[in-house]
């Protein structure tokens, strides 16, 4: 049986190799989510889904730079980071190297990941 491991040897990510604890992690992840209050939960998944987005535009817009193609604009960049991308474009600016000396994401984004962590500790505390 071929494995995650085998097709990715090189991957620096410990990869499960029994598609059981595969089951067992996503399970474990269903049951986390489904017990949480509701606002938190939809909550949650909102942020998750917008900071992988954003994470996804920051490593397109990289990418494109590199080949001096058309770019996305930064305030596309920044308002998905604002609407709740911000750990997403944090991660995306630290692991490309992308839009790091500039002021609005510089001192912005972590600003803006501030904001979205208090607003989860106030949406748990209120659950």
């Amino acid at each position: 049986m071929e494995t995650l491991a085998t097709v990715y040897p090189d991957s620096i990510i410990p990869l499960p190799q029994s598609p059981l604890l595969w089951y067992n992690a996503l399970t474990l992840f269903k049951v986390q989510v489904i017990s949480m209050p509701h606002p938190l939960c939809l909550l949650l998944i909102w942020l998750g889904v917008l900071s992988t987005l954003s994470f996804l535009l920051y490593g397109w817009d990289k990418a494109q730079a590199k080949l001096h193609r058309r770019r996305i604009p930064e305030a596309a960049l920044l308002f998905c980071a604002l609407l709740g991308g911000s750990a997403g474009a944090l991660l995306g600016m630290a692991l490309f190297r992308h839009k790091i000396r500039k002021p609005p994401f510089r001192y912005g984004v972590p600003l803006m990941l501030a904001a979205h962590a208090a607003l989860l500790l106030y949406a748990a505390g209120q659950g």
